[in-house]
């Protein structure tokens, strides 16, 4: 059972409520506003409950004068201590530095200085050893890539050179073995017979035919008009001729007079 049941609900105005600092301006704000209008029993009414609120706010935000005391002691206290602390590390600095100068003279730390620096020189020497080997090892790879460029090139060279020369005696061996064959050929030719060669040719043969002497003559000094006698003279059906002797002459005939023929384009039938 609840204790409480019996009393009232307080009822509250949220037009009036003030929970946060931006609500308190704007309560402030509406309380100006109420003060410059007319003052009628309702806006009198309003301008209470906002002045309640507001104070009531203020009131329950504002810390008591023991908590402000309180705090205003510890904010001198740090302060005090701040300024304690800022001094004390000042002189804490000014030892310390004192320190490091009196140890900076002693002979120990001169000589732990030294050795510190001879050890830094020589892990730099020995940096800088290292790059010069790295140098000197990247200089090396590049002239021998080049050297080996150069050598690939000289042989690419040289191949080239000894191909085009095989290709040279390849093509003079072929010009060699043509020219031989056209020799060849021109010495199994037959020899074209010259005009003085077929007349004595011509001649030869009547004689071992027993020509008569008119148409072995008539072969050197050919005319129409002997060659007409002699066919006259020696013909078959004549007293005296043969069909050898006609024979012989027609091939005098043919060989002062080839029958050429020439074919008539325009004959149809």
């Amino acid at each position: 059972m609840n204790s409480f049941s019996g009393l009232r609900q307080e009822k509250t105005d949220p037009d009036v409520t003030i929970m946060t600092g931006p609500q308190l301006k704007k309560q402030k704000k509406k309380l100006r506003a109420l003060e410059g209008k007319e003052q009628t029993p309702e806006n009198l009414k309003k301008r209470k409950r906002l002045t309640v609120a507001i104070e009531e706010y203020e009131n329950n935000c504002k810390p008591s004068q023991g908590a402000t005391k309180q705090t205003e002691a510890n904010k001198a206290k740090k302060q005090k201590k701040a300024k304690k602390t800022k001094k004390q590390k000042a002189n804490d600095d000014e030892d310390f530095l004192e320190k490091a100068f009196r140890e900076a003279n002693t002979p120990e730390h001169k000589q732990a200085k030294q050795a510190a620096e001879d050890a830094l020189q020589r892990k730099e020497d020995e940096r800088q050893r290292k790059e010069d080997e790295r140098r000197d090892a990247y200089r090396q790879e590049k002239q021998e890539q080049q050297e080996k460029q150069r050598q690939e090139q000289q042989r690419e060279r040289e191949e080239h050179q000894w191909r085009e020369r095989q290709e040279q005696q390849w093509r003079e061996q072929q010009w060699r073995e043509q020219r031989e064959r056209q020799r060849q050929q021109e010495e199994h030719r037959p020899r074209e017979k010259t005009p003085e060669d077929k007349i004595t040719e011509l001649q030869v043969l009547l004689k071992l035919h027993n020509v008569p002497e008119d148409i072995i003559s008539l072969v050197n000094d050919y005319n129409k008009q002997g060659y007409r006698k002699l066919s006259l003279k020696y013909h078959p059906d004549r007293p005296g001729g043969t069909t050898e002797f006609s024979t012989f002459l027609n091939m005098v005939k043919d060989h002062h007079e080839p029958n050429i023929h020439v074919p008539d384009e325009t004959w149809v039938k």
